[in-house]
């Protein structure tokens, strides 16, 4: 029998209707879409780009972000001496100030309070405890001592080099340290809890900035290193705390954040985004985020407007082994993790123990290419510079298209590194992705090599200035290689 034909119900879009349908929803949707600002292309001026997350990335094809990791150095012949359970240097910081490395950091003596004490370095491998005379101390016989009688202070007292233009020669270095006061009895003895602030014309000498804490006491925890910078991309001061109620990640170790104009007067205090979920599921605690013990974050001194962090992640379903991992930020606020595997394990001869493997707060370059971290018993890391993390093809290839960008300068520079059959090559092409003529795949140079700052080239030279200002795509084209970085300069 044949089909029985129906008639559609009053009002039931038939076949054509729908067609007509589909294709009037197409065009209002294109002219919609079309109707749209599209965004502005990135304006990276002449500033260096490092490839830590997929801020330029808009295609991937064969390629891909992959997270590099520090290696031990060789241990100095006269090592520091490291007393104590965590070293000789705890929540230590080390920073380059002209010629000279300068080391602090908390020392536990045997039945005396903690003191915070000093060291330094011509070339940040070979350090000496230089004998001060600020205070009479037998147990420290270098009399390397440059903070004592500083009650909650001294457990976590972190120096910075104050590179703010007109800064006063008497407030060239700063400090912060302290600790957050509960019991009323503690706060009766050793004053308001909170950070307090600290300055010194030759970062030896000491003295309160004020008596009052900069940052109070309800603000955060400050049970761990906490630190403070000038920043040139905000301009204006930074500090980065302990707390555990970071409405983000709550219940566990994480970072909040406060910003000044004079170091005097903070704003209210923002909780950073950094913390990851747990992985594994729940602690035994019930803990769904994995706990940051220390933050260690600043400006990476190559990229001020990216700031690298590379805070100690905890697990305490073990016993309390540490290990670090990196973050960055764009922002100061909202912290990056594409790699949420550790960055630096503490090695065959580490310390896997409890809270056993810290960096030193941050790192220092000690070589034209070498990048150095170091641990609380001033052990020695090293890693390529700008090498956190690269982007990576292996033998078969790869290629990445960045998202449309301008920039300042005349030639663009590369920290790459390829192999000997291997290759990385760069095509310019206009905001619509169209090769533009004398900078296409056939016309680039293929570099093969090791460089930290390699100025890309096509047939016709490496000049690309009449592209400067106008929005363009890079597409790197890479075989056996990483990218670390990349610059346009003049």
């Amino acid at each position: 029998m044949p089909p029985i034909p129906t008639r559609p119900r009053p009002g039931a879009p038939t076949a054509r209707r729908r067609v007509l349908s589909h294709l009037l929803s197409a065009a209002v949707f294109s002219t919609v879409a079309a109707a749209a600002p599209a965004a502005p292309p990135l304006d990276l001026g002449d500033r260096r780009e490092l490839f830590v997350d997929r801020y330029l990335i808009e295609r991937l094809d064969g390629a891909s972000l992959r997270l590099h990791h520090p290696q031990p150095a060789p241990p100095p012949v006269d090592p520091l001496p490291s007393p104590g359970a965590y070293g000789g240097y705890v929540y230590g910081t080390v920073f380059q100030d002209g010629a000279l490395y300068r080391l602090y950091g908390r020392r536990d003596l045997k039945d005396a309070p903690q003191v915070t004490v000093y060291a330094e370095s011509r070339d940040g491998i070979h350090w000496t405890e230089p004998d001060l005379g600020l205070y009479d101390n037998p147990k420290v016989p270098a009399g390397n001592i440059v903070l004592a009688d500083e009650w909650g202070t001294v457990h976590n007292f972190t120096p910075f080099l104050d590179t703010r233009p007109g800064v006063p020669a008497r407030h060239r270095y700063k400090a912060v340290g302290g600790s957050r006061l509960r019991p009323r009895a503690a706060a009766d003895k050793a004053g308001p809890g909170g950070l307090r602030a600290y300055v010194s014309a030759d970062g030896i000498r000491w003295t309160r900035l004020r008596d009052q804490p900069i940052i109070p006491n309800d603000w955060g925890a400050f049970d761990s290193q906490n630190l403070a910078f000038w920043s040139s991309a905000e301009q204006r001061y930074v500090c980065y705390f302990r707390v555990f109620d970071n409405k983000h990640s709550p219940g566990v170790r994480s970072v909040r954040r406060s910003t000044s104009e004079d170091f005097l007067t903070w704003t209210d205090p923002v909780d950073l985004r950094i913390n990851l979920p747990r992985g594994g599921g729940p602690s035994r605690w019930r803990r769904t985020y994995e706990q940051l013990y220390v933050n260690n974050i600043k400006p990476y001194f190559r990229a001020p407007h990216l700031y690298i962090g590379l805070p100690m992640r905890i697990n305490f379903d073990r016993n309390a082994p540490g290990e670090i991992v990196l973050a960055t930020s764009r922002d100061g606020v909202n912290f990056d993790r594409t790699f949420g595997e550790t960055f630096c394990r503490p090695g065959v001869k580490g310390f896997y123990g409890n809270r056993g493997h810290y960096f030193c707060h941050q790192l220092v370059q000690t070589g034209p290419t070498e990048l150095s971290f170091y641990t609380y018993q001033v052990r020695r890391w090293t890693l390529r510079l700008d090498g956190f993390a690269s982007l990576y093809a292996g033998l078969a290839g790869g290629e990445m298209t960045t998202r449309p960008l301008t920039f300042r300068g005349n030639r663009l520079e590369i920290n790459a590194a390829a192999g000997a059959m291997g290759f990385v090559k760069v095509e310019i092409q206009g905001a619509d992705g169209q090769p533009i003529s004398g900078f296409t795949l056939a016309d680039a140079v293929p570099f093969v090599g090791d460089e930290v700052a390699h100025v890309v080239a096509w047939k016709g030279g490496p000049d690309v200035g009449k592209l400067a200002g106008k929005p363009i795509r890079l597409r790197f084209v890479l075989k056996d290689a990483d990218v670390f970085s990349l610059e346009f300069s003049r």
